[in-house]
């Protein structure tokens, strides 16, 4: 060992700002992180809805299976649990149809959908999409809320 070298450590005092600094960044940047993470979370679940209900648009248009399709909401309470894209007349979506044809998605526990008009389905019209409800679909997740709209041509917008 070299004589005139001395080892030394870290102070309790340099360890205590240390630390001092780490926590202030994570209180700074962590509100910002679960901002995002519950921004992209809404924006997922309205892109997986609006995805959905253009492809029931576009398989009722293109007449695949000579039938129509829309989605319906199937809730517990005021939370939705699950959306089915389903092939059949509108009306039976929620009740009676081919369920074989169905393609079901789970949402988030506390999700809440709501579709124009108060309805819990929206079917599209063979040949022309024309949607059996029009306006604006309004999903809340964890205090947050995004949009869709489903204009008289079967257009949906996210907004």
């Amino acid at each position: 060992m070299n004589p005139g070298f001395s080892r030394r450590g870290f102070t309790i005092l340099e360890v205590i700002i240390v630390l001092a600094v780490i926590m202030v960044v994570s209180l700074v940047t962590a509100p910002l992180g679960l901002q995002f993470y519950n921004g992209q979370t809404i924006a997922g679940i309205q892109g997986q809805i609006g995805d959905t209900l253009t492809r029931a648009r576009s398989q009722s248009v293109a007449q695949k299976g000579d039938d129509q399709y829309g989605i319906c909401l199937n809730q517990n309470g005021i939370y939705t649990q699950t959306f089915v894209l389903y092939k059949g007349a509108a009306g039976a979506a929620c009740s009676s149809h081919n369920t074989s044809y169905d393609e079901s998605y789970q949402v988030l526990g506390n999700t809440i959908v709501y579709l124009p008009a108060s309805s819990t389905e929206i079917s599209f019209a063979k040949h022309t999409g024309k949607p059996t409800a029009t306006g604006t679909v309004s999903i809340i997740w964890n205090g947050l809320m995004r949009t869709l709209t489903v204009d008289s041509f079967g257009t949906i917008v996210q907004n």
